[in-house]
């Protein structure tokens, strides 16, 4: 089976990390080499594969990373590589990706993974279609495209890895998972409003104090526009919820010859001056798809370029394909475990996969051939429900 079908053979991508500001530190990326003596460059976008992972048509090598206690989630909190998901979003600092020796894509070593999350908090509304009110802020789950690890009910505390979606004011959600027994909550937004005398700022719906922290100049550092980090603490006080810390949520980058950041464009000028996720984009130079129409705010891009001075500098512009299925989405390499013949399914690194009549058995594998213990490669597609993966094509080591 290949690797990746990406024919993508650009190079490089970039980062968006966390920049500090105001009261707490979130940390960053490492901005340095790969200690191969590669130069370091930036990933960012969704996990969307598995072994090691695969991030926006490149299989990054994570094994260095988890060694050095590199993969590390936006507290700063070090994690082994098996704690990465599919839907998670990611930072990565790695080697120069480069075409696989035994397979069509591209492969690279990262020495830095860094997940992080929009949301933690309770659900506080479900409904038919599976989307929440999470923190008094609408996350839409996105049948196919968002992952998630069981059905949250009211009351649960979840994590949301997402994107703002400008146009509707709703998280996407690329990932939901459980967060039972998180010590603090979180939701990275916008400032919509803000109140001196009361000592409270809106994100959205949701009013946060600001009371318990000592700020030099609240009128700036919360001024409506801003995209802020924030953590909670777990109870509301008269239904207001209380900052324990406040970061930056925009980015602080390192300049980088090559880069590619996939994400929403967060706010809009034209086609050639937007930003994604925060960061500015200078679309001055860049090859821009024929129909631009779809470059607006709140869509979902990728942008290839270089980064100087904290502005990524386009060289290429892609408008990404929002709800449309692609049943080859998912990747997944390791070894089988929790086999199941009768139901057709089994695990791999921790995703459950079914397959079916239609699924494609490649080299000369077949269904017989799937047992545990057995490495085996898989692409297929999220399942509606994103708690599993429908195999279109498997292919088994014997």
């Amino acid at each position: 089976m290949k690797a990746t079908t990406s024919s993508k053979l650009r190079g490089l991508w970039a980062a968006v990390t966390a920049a500090c500001l105001l009261i707490a530190c979130g940390g960053g990326v490492d901005s340095g080499g790969t200690g191969n003596g590669m130069t370091a460059n930036y990933a960012s976008g969704a996990i969307t594969g598995l072994g090691s992972i695969f991030v926006n048509g490149v299989r990054y090598d994570v094994d260095q990373a988890g060694a050095n206690g590199q993969i590390l989630d936006d507290e700063g909190t070090a994690h082994p590589g098996d704690d990465l998901q599919i839907g998670m979003i990611t930072d990565i600092v790695a080697s120069a990706p480069a075409p696989a020796q035994a397979a069509s894509g591209l492969v690279a070593t990262a020495s830095s993974v860094r997940y992080r999350s929009q949301l933690i908090g309770p659900v506080q509304a479900v409904d038919a279609a599976g989307n929440l009110t999470v923190l008094e802020q609408q996350v839409r789950f996105v049948a196919g495209k968002t992952a998630q690890a069981g059905t949250p009910k009211i009351g649960d505390v979840v994590e949301v890895f997402a994107q703002f979606d400008t146009r509707s004011s709703a998280y996407v959600a690329t990932r939901i998972q459980g967060a039972a027994g998180a010590a603090v909550y979180k939701v990275r937004g916008t400032v919509t409003a803000l109140s001196l005398p009361g000592k409270t700022f809106d994100i959205g719906a949701l009013r946060i104090s600001y009371a318990g922290l000592t700020l030099a100049d609240p009128a700036s550092a919360l001024a409506v526009g801003r995209l802020l980090r924030v953590r909670l603490a777990t109870t509301p006080v008269g239904g207001i919820w209380q900052a324990t810390a406040l970061e930056s949520g925009q980015a602080d980058i390192a300049d980088r010859e090559f880069a590619e950041v996939e994400g929403r464009i967060t706010a809009f000028v034209n086609v050639r001056q937007f930003s994604l996720d925060g960061m500015p984009v200078d679309a001055s130079n860049a090859t821009l798809p024929a129909n631009t129409a779809g470059i607006v705010s709140g869509a979902r891009v990728e942008v290839e370029g270089s980064i100087r001075n904290g502005t990524l500098v386009a060289s290429r512009v892609k408008v990404e394909d929002d709800e449309g299925e692609d049943p080859e989405g998912v990747e997944l390499h390791g070894s089988i475990s929790v086999a199941n013949a009768s139901a057709r399914t089994f695990v791999v690194r921790g995703q459950t996969v079914h397959y079916g009549n239609a699924t494609v058995f490649e080299e000369g594998s077949s269904a017989a051939d799937i047992v545990n213990g057995r490495q085996i490669e898989v692409r297929g597609a999220l399942s509606s429900d994103g708690m599993r993966i429908e195999a279109t094509r498997i292919n088994v080591e014997r």
